[in-house]
């Protein structure tokens, strides 16, 4: 009779495995560590790789190691099943000269994911040059005589003008209008007055790379002593330099690993 039991207990054990593995649509997968990917342009820590039955995603952490952009563009991405290829979905981003970011990245549609091994594909990185074509533009007069500017292929209009005795302060937008990318960095811009002094930008930002139709708003803000200049009165110059550039991004080369279930990791975590 005891035995009976326990062969029955046993064999509910059994069934009640193969219902979590098997039938269960919240099972995952867990795989096993990837060693870091290394290029010269770029490396990437993967991390938290799973499965289950409607998804496979991971956690990507991407330096940079140049002084140059990288795009990166999941959705070229490939993930490879023996039922299919798939590819992600997410936007387009944009990693910083020698920055480092995360990223999670996962492919969905359908109901076969939850599968012992795959391989991945990362040939989604393209390296934007930072320093790229400078646009030229006019030099801005405060108090302006127009209010819209061309640099290139960037259109700008002032939004707002106020000065005072001791601060300018002039908004700007403009929209990248070409069809590479374009970067813009109002640290590089400064003002002129009369006598030839000049004054950075006090206003702090970090470039930021646009793609074609978008757009930024530029905030130029400069303190000058009241000895120097009263700028409520003064006649004053934006000088642009190299605020506008325009850049064309060039694809790198991709990198390839495997995915393999980690039976450890699996069973200890769907517990």
């Amino acid at each position: 009779m005891q035995k009976k039991v326990l062969l029955i207990m046993l064999c509910l054990v059994l069934t009640g495995a193969t219902m979590v593995y098997g039938q269960d649509p919240k099972h995952k997968i867990f795989y096993k560590d990837v060693p870091e990917i290394q290029k010269d342009e770029y490396s990437i820590q993967i991390s938290d790789a799973v499965s289950e039955k409607v998804f496979t995603k991971m956690k990507l952490n991407i330096t940079n190691k140049t002084p140059d952009y990288l795009i990166y563009k999941p959705a070229e991405a490939v993930f490879h099943y023996e039922h299919g290829n798939y590819s992600p979905t997410k936007k387009m981003d944009i990693i910083s000269p020698m920055e480092r970011d995360s990223k999670v990245i996962e492919v969905s549609g359908g109901d076969k994911f939850h599968v012992d091994k795959l391989s991945v594909d990362l040939n989604f990185f393209y390296r934007l040059p930072s320093t790229g074509t400078p646009q030229s533009a006019d030099d801005f007069n405060l108090p302006a005589s127009v209010n819209d500017f061309n640099a290139g292929n960037f259109k700008c209009t002032l939004q707002k003008l106020n000065k005072t005795t001791k601060e300018t302060t002039a908004v700007f937008n403009c929209t990248y209008m070409g069809k590479d990318y374009g970067i813009v960095d109002p640290g590089k811009l400064s003002v002129k007055l009369e006598d030839g002094k000049e004054f950075a930008n006090d206003k702090k930002s970090k470039p930021k790379v646009l793609e074609p139709g978008e757009d930024i708003k530029i905030t130029a803000a400069f303190f000058v002593p009241a000895k120097v200049a009263d700028m409520q009165f003064a006649n004053m110059k934006i000088v642009w330099k190299n605020t506008f550039i325009e850049s064309k991004a060039v694809k790198i080369s991709g990198s390839t690993f495997n995915l393999e279930i980690d039976p450890g990791k699996t069973e200890g975590k769907n517990k």
